[in-house]
């Protein structure tokens, strides 16, 4: 997960527990003393692990078979390049 996807979930996050546990913003806590406080675990790390998990499971451990077709989704590498910048304009039906 990149960082902006982070920072905006930890905002979210921190926005809803502040509204229901009524604390006020102007006493600056930080999320982790918020998450500490009330024995909450963070909503980034239960998204991580949740990743993390179905990576295993799709992957499996050696034992399943790797001509799955998940398996080989999660393994595919394209060959050839893609050419950079914006897509060149094509005449539909010539």
């Amino acid at each position: 997960m990149k960082e902006q996807g982070k920072s905006r979930i930890d905002s979210t996050d921190l926005k809803f527990i502040r509204r229901r546990t009524k604390i006020h913003i102007a006493r600056q806590k930080t999320i982790q003393d918020i998450l500490l406080e009330l024995k909450i675990n963070p909503v980034v790390k239960k998204i991580e692990n949740y990743r993390d998990e179905w990576k295993k499971h799709v992957l499996g451990n050696g034992q399943q078979q790797t001509d799955r077709l998940p398996h080989v989704i999660m393994k595919y590498q394209p060959c050839g390049e893609r050419s950079e910048g914006r897509p060149l304009k094509r005449l539909q039906g010539c």
